[in-house]
């Protein structure tokens, strides 16, 4: 069989088709690739947010508890109530939508460690109204405080550790994106 000039030129565009196939492969996966890595990222950040709301919402009770102590005004038990109830929402919605069970488990620990708070704080209320100040000091001192300072700590660790994962993602996808350009370079 002779390669006339009609032959090389029909050869020469095959390859050109087949290396724009090939990178069009290429790049259709790696944009889909990096397209759900980033959308993990951008889940995982609304989880980090739902976790430093709760955060949040929890130490604002422990606030309004304080101020209710120290002042004795009925509006710092609304709040503290409002709080409560906002930090166990949250708190159990990121239990639920926790991918790791691991995470689960210490997520409905601490649900647990603010059920046992909010028990604890209610019943310092109950000695504030009734005027009993050593019994507040003391249930405050000894079943209050101490509860908070192991909650506060495991939600510190649970978001750090969320946001070492984040970044891990986000890292793999913007090191995909890197690999496929050079691919793709190399290709064309």
């Amino acid at each position: 069989m002779r390669w006339t000039i009609a032959r090389r030129i029909t050869l020469g565009y095959a390859a050109v088709l087949l290396l724009l196939a090939v990178v069009g492969v290429v790049a259709t996966y790696a944009l889909s690739s990096i397209g759900a890595g980033f959308q993990e990222v951008i889940r995982r950040e609304q989880f980090l947010d739902d976790a430093m709301e709760a955060r949040g919402d929890a130490d604002r009770a422990v606030v309004s508890f304080l101020r209710y102590l120290v002042t004795g005004e009925d509006e710092f038990l609304q709040e503290r109530e409002q709080r409560v109830l906002e930090a166990r929402a949250g708190i159990t919605r990121l239990e639920q939508l926790s991918p790791d069970v691991e995470d689960k488990k210490a997520w409905g620990e601490i649900r647990e460690l603010l059920d046992g708070w909010d028990a604890a704080a209610k019943a310092a209320i109950a000695a504030r109204r009734g005027r009993r100040d050593a019994e507040v000091r003391r249930i405050t001192m000894e079943r209050v405080l101490p509860v908070r300072d192991r909650m506060q700590p495991m939600i510190r660790e649970l978001i750090l550790r969320e946001r070492a994962r984040t970044r891990d993602v986000a890292a793999a996808a913007v090191k995909l994106a890197d690999r496929t350009q050079w691919a793709v370079l190399g290709i064309g």
